[in-house]
């Protein structure tokens, strides 16, 4: 397998930017993924204190759908830097 690895060495120098980008928006993704479950899981214990109000509801609305959004752009963007370019003939 190492051998195989070292053989594509020269492919991998060519695409390093591109491989670079999309580990750290691998990263990124892998972040915003986990924030929801941490959102509510603030949320259900403010709820169980006593302590939720109605702009507090509102904003963790907000910032889950935000999240959420920013979660999905990182991934459009993620698959349209991992397509192989196109060249035309």
């Amino acid at each position: 397998m190492f051998r195989v690895l070292s053989q594509l060495s020269w492919f991998f120098k060519q695409q390093k930017k591109r491989y670079i980008i999309a580990i750290s928006l691998l990263l990124l993704v892998s972040i915003f993924e986990l924030t929801p479950a941490f959102l509510i899981g603030r949320a259900i214990d403010t709820f169980q204190r006593g302590a939720m109000s109605t702009s507090y509801a509102i904003s963790m609305i907000v910032l889950m759908i935000a999240v959420v959004a920013i979660s999905y752009l990182l991934s459009l963007s993620l698959i349209h830097i991992s397509e192989p370019t196109r060249q035309e003939a």
